[in-house]
């Protein structure tokens, strides 16, 4: 694993060969200091570089978060990263998020960080800006949708869509904190739509929801880069607790 900056854009460049040839090999892992903060990155980073000395991959800090891209042949890195740092760094309340390497992933990669000038204010950042907060229910079930849209009504705005139609355009202009998404759809699969929201924004918050909880599904939307994965019925509790987990929710909008 090494260390880069922007002064060292050969190292990284040097890698991309590889990864586009074996493009399922490789992993994007982001470490995201709670609510924008830094929280001693630097430290975490360095902890990190330790455990995974020997992995192949880059690791770098782009403002309030760790961004590592691995090499990770057998599958079983990303079930490693969370506890062993929270064991090494312990009361770190950092936000894990990790998904499959995709070319469009890697073209993002490529361009926010290492093409100077390029780089916007991120959603992210609008989100955390905003004093209100925007949850955005994806559902063609009308139950579920009134469920969610109670649930979250006193502390946010909820917006609606029963079919998914014109989903990722819905996602930029609403920019949500949360997104909750049902599996299957009328007019496309929520796999499908969870893939084209990560690809527009790295730190989409999304919920997958649906009645079929297999541990496939449960594993496809951890893999591809969920938030959260809710079983219908929907335990009040456990929305409770997303809502907690959310680094842009505010608990008490203004």
């Amino acid at each position: 694993m090494l260390l880069i900056n922007k002064d060292k854009k050969s190292e990284f460049q040097a890698l991309i060969p590889s990864i586009q040839q074996y493009m399922y090999e490789w992993r994007i892992v982001f470490i995201r200091a709670p609510k924008g903060g830094t929280d001693d990155l630097s430290a975490t980073a360095k902890v990190i570089m330790g455990l995974y000395a020997d992995t192949k991959g880059v690791l770098f800090i782009s403002g309030d978060k760790i961004v590592m891209i691995m090499h990770d042949e057998r599958g079983d890195l990303l079930d490693s990263i969370k506890p062993i740092v929270e064991q090494k760094m312990p009361g770190k309340r950092y936000r894990y998020i990790m998904r499959q390497m995709t070319g469009t992933a890697l073209q993002q990669i490529t361009t926010q960080f290492f093409d100077e000038g390029k780089a916007e204010d991120s959603l992210f950042k609008k989100r955390l800006a905003r004093k209100d907060n925007r949850v955005l229910v994806i559902d063609d079930d009308d139950f579920y949708r009134a469920v969610l849209k109670k649930a979250c009504e006193k502390t946010s705005t909820v917006f609606q869509s029963e079919d998914g139609k014109n989903a990722t355009q819905m996602y930029l202009e609403i920019n949500p904190d949360i997104v909750f998404l049902d599996i299957h759809l009328p007019l496309s699969y929520g796999f499908l739509i969870l893939e084209d929201f990560l690809n527009v924004d790295f730190d989409a918050f999304v919920i997958m929801i649906s009645s079929d909880s297999s541990s496939q599904n449960i594993t496809k939307a951890d893999d591809m880069g969920s938030a959260g994965f809710l079983k219908k019925p929907l335990d009040p509790e456990e929305l409770l607790q997303l809502f907690q987990s959310c680094p842009t929710f505010k608990l008490n909008p203004q």
